[in-house]
């Protein structure tokens, strides 16, 4: 694994029900779905850890006491500095972020959906993210469009973001795109410059469709992709790591 230390904050995104799921988490939060008798969230606490992370923020809120007991208590803690940040009411995604932004350290930040796994070598994103200047970057990798899958198209010279549509839906019809959004991001501070000023907002519709003609970029990955939002992609996980 990449032997360098990130010095930047990773904030995972873990408040999420996932109702999809709920025969599987009986009553826990999504991203502590077991695998292998481990949460989920763990394993991405281990490539953080690898990856020469060292500050995780985590963003909770369904049973946000069931996480807090399980890190508060881990062996990631020697390892890892782990703030809480917590929801008393559902806040989306968007929302969730911004109430957390008085924790963040730095002028630039990884995000990290809580139910999704990505193979990155994180360095390079940054390093890619830092030489574009860019305001918002999204891990991509190649994929088709799904029901509950966001897509992106992007400049084929450059991979700044030219159309961001959430859930692969637009105007009515499913597209057909290779890039699909992979649940990881780099984030600059400016981008709350974007978020509406209200409590609840999700990142995927109200945030990134407003930023993409700022300096947007997608970061191509050709490591695996994990996502167990549904049963048959948990199963599928439980194989894969």
């Amino acid at each position: 694994m990449d032997n360098v230390i990130l010095d930047i904050d990773f904030l995972i995104l873990c408040g999420g029900r996932g109702r999809r799921l709920e025969t599987i988490t009986q009553g826990v939060p999504k991203p502590m779905a077991p695998i292998k008798n481990r949460p989920f969230l763990d394993y991405l606490m281990e490539r953080i850890v690898l990856s020469g992370g060292r500050r995780v923020i985590l963003l909770t809120g369904y049973r946000k006491e069931f996480i807090k007991a399980h890190y508060l208590n881990s062996p990631f803690r020697k390892k890892l500095e782990i703030q809480f940040s917590e929801e008393n009411t559902p806040l989306g995604t968007g929302g969730a972020l911004k109430q957390a932004a008085s924790l963040i350290c730095h002028p630039d930040f990884f995000v990290i959906n809580g139910d999704t796994f990505c193979e990155i070598r994180f360095h390079e994103m940054l390093k890619f993210h830092l030489e574009k200047k860019s305001l918002l970057t999204i891990a991509v990798t190649e994929g088709s469009a799904g029901s509950d899958i966001g897509i992106l198209r992007l400049d084929q010279m450059t991979y700044r973001v030219k159309d961001f549509l959430e859930k692969g839906i637009k105007e009515g019809g499913p597209l057909s795109p290779k890039w699909v959004n992979a649940g990881t991001y780099l984030m600059n501070q400016q981008l709350f410059d974007f978020f509406p000023q209200r409590q609840e907002i999700s990142l995927e519709y109200d945030v990134f469709p407003n930023c993409v003609l700022e300096n947007t970029y997608g970061y191509p990955f050709l490591g695996k992709f994990i996502d167990i939002g549904i049963p048959e992609r948990y199963h599928a996980a439980i194989k894969l790591l």
